[in-house]
């Protein structure tokens, strides 16, 4: 099994990649946020969304749907074949 989330380094040392969307003051605006979140989600250099960093991907389901709860939701992004990030 590959150690993505819980290796000691993983959110410290190590590079990972965080993508911050901040949805604006009109709820009206959500939905289309939500699809967009969830369209980067279906890239295929990207696995996830899982929402929990304290388990590896392999030891927990990928979400369902994107929801504004949780508010954070995490994957690996492979740059290449050699390099998997979280």
């Amino acid at each position: 099994m590959t150690v993505h989330f819980m290796d000691k380094d993983a959110w410290q040392e190590a590079p990972f990649f965080e993508l911050h969307v901040e949805v604006g003051p009109h709820p009206q605006s959500v939905p289309k946020v939500l699809a967009g979140i969830e369209a980067l989600w279906q890239h295929t250099s990207l696995e996830g969304p899982y929402g929990d960093s304290f388990a590896e991907p392999s030891e927990q389901q990928k979400l369902e749907e994107i929801s504004v709860e949780p508010s954070q939701t995490y994957g690996v992004a492979r740059l290449s074949k050699a390099s998997q990030h979280p």
